[in-house]
């Protein structure tokens, strides 16, 4: 389901503006944050430094 809803999200992406491919961008961090197990203070940390760099 989670996937499912990834995938209709990034379609749906693929018609808007680079501020919510940003957000997409954001999101993918944060299910590859989970996959890896990571905290939440290394996925903040990681989305973060990501983001500005």
């Amino acid at each position: 389901m989670r996937w499912f809803k990834l995938v209709g999200t990034i379609m749906w992406l693929h018609f808007e503006n680079n501020i919510l491919k940003a957000l997409l961008i954001i999101e993918l961090r944060k299910y590859n944050g989970q996959a890896l197990g990571l905290t939440l203070k290394e996925k903040y940390r990681i989305v973060k430094g990501k983001r500005f760099s």
